[in-house]
């Protein structure tokens, strides 16, 4: 096991290397960070003084190797429009984003988990149906409609909830909702198509004719057999939560990393929009690796190989 997680570690390091090149340079087409944080009669010694102090004077691969060796050594830089590490944002920030996908996933956990397993167990059904229905307007109904919608009825029409803002648990249940549906329309998907294939089955034919009681054989075979393409998605999903807060964060002006790294966008604030692409490629490969040791708990094949 530690050979495979050392292998899988070394064949990140290209990856983290591509990821780098594409954040760094793509962020500096946005355009000149000193136009936005100077005012426009600042003089030219303002600007290139600007320049100098966050190094943007210096040629791009100088610029590349620095941000590199500094990520190498834990150093993600400093923030140009808050002029302190980029650190100490991203740990202010990121309870705020692990609350608002703590939230969501177990919302799609609870929801999503046990509706993927009554239409696989009930196929062709009218229960099917209806779960198949609304799986698929979770899929098709892009989350910052939804958000919005959430915001008119909820808080704007009945008055129940908070329009938005972080601090009570009333301000987290329409941000979580959004963010959940798209995550419980494709747990359904994934889990009823999983319970089918595994329904099929020659074993479980034996196991039915063998007389052993419906619940058995859905705990001990179809489950326990459905576990390595569940455990996947949910395992993609939970990085893709993480990094992919910022419209839920937007719509609902919850203060997580995602409305950050807008934020940043927005006033080419390079360091953090580079800090935060790296962080979230991280999360996906620490994620991914965890999903893969996690199969030989639940597949005794893959262990063995």
């Amino acid at each position: 096991m530690t050979r495979f997680v050392l292998r899988r570690i070394a064949q990140t390091i290209p990856t983290l290397i591509g990821i780098s090149i594409a954040a760094f340079l793509l962020v500096r087409l946005t355009g000149d960070p000193a136009a936005l944080m100077l005012p426009p009669e600042a003089s030219q010694e303002a600007i290139d003084a600007f320049n100098v102090k966050f190094g943007l004077d210096q040629s791009l691969p100088v610029q590349y190797w620095k941000f590199i060796a500094a990520v190498v050594t834990g150093d993600l830089g400093t923030s140009i429009r808050f002029n302190m590490p980029v650190w100490d944002l991203f740990v202010d920030r990121m309870p705020a984003t692990v609350e608002l996908a703590a939230a969501a996933m177990s919302i799609a956990l609870v929801v999503g988990l046990p509706a993927g397993i009554v239409a696989g167990l009930k196929n062709r059904s009218w229960a099917d149906a209806v779960i198949r229905f609304f799986a698929f307007l979770g899929q098709a109904v892009p989350g910052f409609y939804l958000g919005l919608m959430l915001i008119v009825i909820f808080a704007v029409q009945l008055r129940w909830l908070p329009t938005g803002g972080r601090g009570t648990w009333q301000q987290l249940i329409l941000p979580s909702v959004t963010l959940a549906a798209y995550l419980i329309a494709l747990l359904v998907r994934f889990t009823r198509g999983a319970v089918l294939d595994t329904k099929r089955q020659l074993h479980i034919t034996t196991a039915r004719s063998k007389g052993l009681s419906s619940w058995l054989i859905l705990r001990s075979h179809i489950l326990k057999n459905s576990m390595i393409p569940i455990i996947t998605i949910i395992g993609l999903q939970v990085g893709a939560v993480l990094s992919g807060t910022v419209v839920t964060e937007v719509v609902f002006n919850w203060p997580g990393i995602g409305r950050m790294m807008v934020d940043a966008i927005y006033t080419r604030d390079f360091p953090v929009v580079q800090a935060m692409v790296m962080i979230v490629a991280v999360i996906f490969i620490v994620v991914n690796l965890i999903v893969d040791i996690a199969y030989s708990f639940f597949d005794p094949r893959i262990r063995r190989d």
